[in-house]
């Protein structure tokens, strides 16, 4: 990865490897071009604003997004343009918006008030999707995942710089 100026994640996800595999001396990989993984992946914008609760982790107990500590009622928006392909009750995350992007691309946004928006809809970025519902009495946090397919991106590394 250093020989070719290319990160280990981008190394992994050029090559379809999960983030906890471990790579070896010799192992044949496609090489991505130098950056280009960096620049292009920065096009999602924050969903919300407001202090990370959790980051996202690997392991045994993985966290597959982020949480953020928000107030009930705060507006939850589109981080990119998309479609929405999901809306509706979670036993885990309470009302869950799935929102397809490009490129195999899906944002997942947990613990929403009741969305009016349905499934197939279009959606601009920044587009207010629902707002911040209680997950518990102590706790509201919004769940926030990025995946490519099924497998889990951690959304800091594809999340603009904040102003």
């Amino acid at each position: 990865a250093k020989q070719h100026r290319v990160s280990m994640g981008d190394l992994k996800a050029a090559n379809r490897l999960p983030r906890d595999t471990k790579l070896w001396v010799g192992q044949r990989l496609n090489i991505p071009r130098a950056g280009s993984q960096s620049r292009a992946r920065k096009h999602f914008s924050w969903p919300a604003p407001g202090k990370l609760a959790q980051r996202f982790k690997g392991g045994k107990v993985p966290n597959d997004g982020v949480e953020f500590k928000l107030s009930a009622g705060t507006k939850i928006r589109a981080a990119a343009a998309g479609k929405v392909v999901h809306s509706g009750p979670h036993d885990h995350y309470g009302h869950l918006l799935i929102v397809q992007h490009g490129n195999g691309m899906f944002s997942i946004y947990g613990h929403n008030s009741l969305s009016h928006l349905k499934r197939g809809r279009s959606l601009g970025a920044g587009q207010v999707l629902a707002t911040v519902g209680k997950a518990s009495r102590n706790n509201t946090p919004l769940h926030f995942e990025l995946r490519h397919g099924v497998r889990p991106v951690d959304p800091l590394s594809r999340l603009k710089k904040q102003k």
